[in-house]
């Protein structure tokens, strides 16, 4: 009897212990800072900005998170964001699998459509929750997205958005949270421009970083991949070698700054153009008296990309805005987004989208494939205007000029392809002492060209402030105003035009 009582006591004990080995099997999968991360998930805020270096493992935070919270909230819905499903599917699912299959956690999964269900309060998975990855990439996800109702939400790699990531956080995310009092992660590294949302909550300077956080009730984690004990000497052997090979310069490389030290870092030395993300930037386009006009820079590639800028100017504002740019071509192309030649169809049906949507605008070409451009002026019957290519250099010097007086401004270059290439474009040195340069041939120029081509069809700096008293000679402004007008007579004498007509008014339509 003593004996069997004993046995008893040890089953009840054993089954106690894995019962609380079962249940602590997820987070057990964390290191000691991600399980600092996930616990401060059920106490503090619902806003969670998580960011870091690479290989950190930001993305396995918010998937344990949600394999264990789908146990403590069952029939809750959670919903991971992707910039598209295959890399949702390679980086997110994958772990997700592992994140399960370790645990031996209770589950139906669907990997055909991304899903998972867990068990319900039935005990079933007829009313249990689902986790469900959406590719950004698909026309039809926001649409799905919108009705749900979720426990928790993670969009991945912030910093590469191509659509407003505040309105999207604010207008369509933030409600689909409020039936479960729901988590929002925002998860990603330093991008390549110190501007928008993503920048605001994740930004180097503590204060300034503090006070935006505040503002959204929002909390601010950083991982570090030097403790994560899966990479941790990986990583210290990787920056030993980069140290041997860059010295004391590879604290000054942008690249490693941004993916390995996980800090927001821009270099702009030896930039062609001198876009500043900060001055240079502005949220929208202002009204003016008398509206707008608009010309577009078109720049054609095969192999390359062929691509197109919409640049605002108006004889009533001295600024002209960088409003619209996009590229297509096998040289943006990655492995998950295709990005396949334009051909003369899609190139006309591009045009006329953005004729369309801008009214009265002027189309400027690149004349260097006369068959093309004529095709596209007699099949797709566009009003082309040959883009002069002459004194490349010196445009961009005076284009360079605007950018430094804040006369050319990009509305919100985060969410445009112009301000990542304005970035990364560098000279490539000829004769440094003697100033002479190429445009670096590895790196990508096509928005940059159609851009010029743009912004030399533009009058903004001939704007005079109505009503101004002449300056009185001798002062600082008269001397401005003396400079202003030799820029002008300069730039007159470099456009060699009639000074601004447009394509049909030149050839008498």
């Amino acid at each position: 009897m003593r004996t069997l009582l004993a046995a008893l006591m040890l089953i009840t004990l054993t089954d106690v212990v894995e019962e609380y080995r079962r249940r602590d099997a997820v987070l057990a999968q964390a290191f000691e800072q991600q399980r600092h991360i996930i616990e401060s998930a059920w106490r503090t805020a619902r806003l969670f900005a998580l960011t870091g270096n690479r290989r950190s493992g930001k993305t396995n935070v918010p998937l344990i998170w949600m394999v264990e919270d789908a146990k403590r909230h069952p029939g809750a819905d959670y919903a991971y964001i992707a910039l598209t499903k295959d890399s949702g599917e390679r980086i997110a699912w994958k772990e997700l699998c592992r994140v399960i299959d370790a645990a031996g956690v209770r589950c139906k999964l669907v990997p055909s459509r991304l899903r998972v269900v867990f068990p319900g309060p039935s005990g079933t998975f007829a009313d249990g929750g689902v986790f469900q990855i959406y590719g950004a990439d698909k026309h039809d996800w926001f649409k799905k997205f919108r009705g749900g109702k979720y426990r928790g939400v993670m969009i991945d790699e912030c910093q590469s958005y191509s659509f407003d990531l505040e309105e999207f956080v604010m207008e369509v995310v933030d409600p689909t949270l409020t039936d479960w009092d729901g988590v929002l992660w925002l998860l990603g590294t330093p991008g390549k421009l110190q501007r928008g949302y993503w920048y605001k909550l994740t930004q180097n300077d503590v204060e300034k970083r503090k006070e935006e956080l505040d503002k959204r009730d929002c909390t601010y984690h950083f991982l570090d991949n030097q403790k994560n004990p899966a990479v941790a000497k990986q990583v210290e052997r990787r920056i030993s070698k980069w140290s041997r090979k860059y010295g004391d310069q590879l604290e000054l490389q942008a690249w490693f700054q941004r993916e390995w030290r996980g800090r927001w870092y821009v270099d702009l030395a030896d930039n062609v153009y001198k876009f500043n993300p900060v001055r240079n930037s502005v949220e929208e386009l202002p009204s003016v008296a008398g509206g707008w006009r608009y010309v577009c820079g078109m720049d054609f590639g095969h192999s390359d990309a062929t691509a197109f800028v919409v640049v605002a100017w108006s004889p009533n504002s001295p600024i002209a805005y960088v409003i619209y740019s996009y590229a297509q071509g096998p040289r943006y192309a990655t492995d998950d987004r295709p990005s396949p030649a334009m051909q003369v169809p899609d190139v006309g049906k591009h045009a006329r989208k953005l004729m369309d949507q801008y009214p009265g605008l002027r189309l400027i070409c690149d004349p260097a494939n006369k068959t093309l451009v004529e095709e596209l002026r007699t099949r797709e019957r566009l009003p082309l205007e040959d883009a002069a290519k002459a004194d490349k250099h010196d445009w961009i010097r005076v284009c360079n000029s605007d950018f430094s007086s804040q006369t050319l401004m990009i509305v919100k270059p985060e969410l445009q392809h112009i301000g990542g290439e304005l970035v990364d474009l560098k000279k490539k040195w000829k004769d440094k002492e003697a100033q002479t340069w190429e445009e670096h041939p590895k790196l990508p120029n096509d928005a940059c060209d159609a851009m010029l081509y743009a912004y030399r069809g533009c009058y903004h700096f001939r704007y005079e402030e109505p009503g101004a008293e002449p300056p009185k000679p001798g002062s600082v402004e008269h001397a401005e105003m003396i400079a202003k007008d030799l820029h002008r007579k300069r730039l007159k004498k470099m456009r060699g035009d009639d000074g601004g007509k447009h394509w049909f008014e030149r050839r008498g339509s």
